[in-house]
């Protein structure tokens, strides 16, 4: 997940269940929390505005380098990866 300065944006494979749900049930939550302190959070709810594939073999790599501090791995023949955005309607913050 990472934020585009509009957009929280979630990048999967088409057909997998999140991207599935997602595209089922526009309206979405998200709740993050810091892994070096669990009372910094984040909840996010908002709803889909956009989906595409344009860049998303790219943004994942940009996640995994956010991640990992290297390239994405996961890449499966025929794989479609597709990014969705998330406009946020409302933000709650700990």
């Amino acid at each position: 997940v990472d934020f585009d300065g509009t957009f929280v944006r979630i990048n999967t494979a088409r057909g997998r269940r999140k991207a599935v749900n997602m595209e089922l049930r526009p309206k979405v939550g998200l709740d993050i929390v810091d892994p070096s302190d669990p009372f910094h959070w984040i909840s996010i709810r908002g709803h889909i505005t956009e989906i595409t594939e344009e860049g998303a073999n790219d943004h994942i790599n940009q996640l995994s380098h956010k991640y990992t501090g290297g390239d994405y791995q996961g890449f499966r023949p025929g794989e479609i990866r597709v990014i969705y955005k998330i406009t946020p309607d409302r933000v709650i913050t700990g």
